[in-house]
């Protein structure tokens, strides 16, 4: 509201409330009216007419609440909106009957919703990816408890209902890690343009939805893990995370200690900084079946390509051999050149925990191998 002409044509000091008298007198009537406030509070509360009756404990209680029948359902008014509508009204009331459409009630989770979409189910069950997933539900080949699905947006719950993809039953292990030995001359990918052998032909069918975590050259060999947790394979091929991985590598010849403290140091190559967190010269189990005249423990913490073979030859030298044995706490063990088996969740747990506390360097050998005596120049 607009104040008018008058009231802003008249000076400050001559406005209503503004003199001196004006402002004590609204300060007496405030001071009057607090103390007309402060007096009803002191006072004690007025009894009702029947206190003598009911005694002074009794009316300063509060009476206590009746119980009181529920409320009935209020009738239905002509007109009503299920009486104007009764077409919608029954589709309503049919659709909230009805079972869900990700399967039995059993499926629904916390609130009466399904937990997980189909796809997303089938995805962490190796089937296929999300992508062919939805396209083998668009095409019905997709059923929950027997009944086929064809939306998109169709849920279940993997633990209690029964998924299937052409009649077969999923697996219901959502994830699944599986430490394989590769050999040399294996493709490190799922599939391969020019027909070679892949890691994945070692598998059986079942894990045949996996896919390796880093890669090995087709020349190198030894500890390989494939799974389907992506978050896994983040954390164990992100440089930030500094996993750290054991190479053991056969040379044609000895490296110096200046040779060994440059590849520590770091060596640059094609503008890229290959770096080794620890080389140490060492022994193989079975000479037999290494060649060279020198051997080193190689460990890395970063998954660059062909990383160690591009040191030695910056350094004058030929790899004979290369075989990883160790991720993180995962070793290779005794497994035979294309053998496989699954890790434990003793194992599973270490490597995340490897993802965020780094094991150090220093500690002893893996088994069989003999450190040398240091030598110099």
């Amino acid at each position: 509201m607009k104040p008018s002409p008058g009231w802003r044509s008249t000076p400050p000091d001559r406005r209503p409330g503004t003199s001196p008298f004006g402002r004590l007198r609204a300060a007496r009537t405030c001071s009057l009216l607090h103390r007309v406030q402060a007096s009803r509070r002191a006072e004690p509360p007025r009894p009702p007419p029947d206190a003598a009756r009911r005694g002074r404990t009794q009316w300063l209680r509060r009476p206590p609440r009746r119980c009181e029948e529920a409320p009935r359902a209020r009738p239905r008014y002509p007109g009503s909106w299920s009486e104007r509508r009764p077409e919608r009204a029954s589709r309503v009331s049919s659709r909230s009957s009805a079972a869900p459409a990700g399967g039995s009630r059993s499926s629904r989770g916390f609130g009466g919703v399904p937990v997980e979409r189909l796809q997303k189910i089938l995805s962490h069950a190796g089937v296929a990816s999300r992508r062919v997933a939805e396209q083998l539900i668009l095409e019905g080949r997709v059923a929950v408890n027997g009944v086929v699905q064809t939306k998109l947006g169709s849920r279940a719950d993997p633990e209690r209902d029964e998924i299937t993809v052409d009649g077969v039953p999923i697996d219901r292990r959502r994830y699944r890690y599986v430490a394989l030995n590769k050999p040399a001359g294996v493709v490190t990918t799922a599939a391969d343009d020019r027909g070679r052998t892949t890691v994945l032909d070692l598998l059986p069918a079942e894990l045949r939805g996996l896919h390796p975590v880093g890669r090995l050259d087709m020349e190198s060999e030894g500890l390989l893990i494939l799974t389907n947790d992506g978050h896994l394979t983040n954390l164990l091929t992100h440089p930030r995370h500094a996993v750290e991985k054991e190479y053991l590598v056969a040379v044609d010849a000895p490296l110096s200690k200046a040779a060994i403290q440059r590849m520590v140091r770091g060596i640059e190559d094609d503008g890229e900084l290959l770096r080794a967190a620890s080389v140490v010269p060492v022994h193989p189990p079975d000479r037999q079946n290494w060649p060279g005249s020198a051997w080193l423990l190689v460990t890395l913490r970063e998954g660059k390509k062909r990383e160690i073979r591009r040191m030695l030859r910056a350094l004058g030298r030929n790899v004979l051999r290369l075989q990883r044995i160790r991720i993180g706490p995962v070793h290779l063990g005794n497994l035979t050149p294309g053998s496989w088996r699954e890790l434990t969740d003793v194992e599973v747990a270490k490597l995340y925990a490897s993802a965020a506390y780094a094991t150090p360097l220093g500690g002893p050998l893996p088994g069989g191998l003999q450190p040398l005596p240091s030598r110099g120049r």
